[in-house]
């Protein structure tokens, strides 16, 4: 069975608390995955925000 990996889904895989990725690498284990492009675009224009954003912060508290 193949399985379509949305956005949130792949973010909480790598950005979440442990027990939380833990859980859904465990439910994921034995699926075959799929996604898209616009879901790939979606991640890394999330995970750039963050970044982006705890960058900012960081700097704005060390001036």
């Amino acid at each position: 069975m193949k399985v379509f990996m949305e956005t949130s889904t792949q973010i909480q895989r790598l950005l979440h608390t442990k027990e939380r990725m833990e859980h859904i690498q465990r439910q994921l284990k034995s699926i075959s995955l799929c996604t898209s492009d616009y879901v790939y675009m979606e991640f890394r224009r999330v995970i750039l925000q963050t970044f982006a954003y705890f960058s900012a912060f960081w700097v704005c508290k060390m001036v």
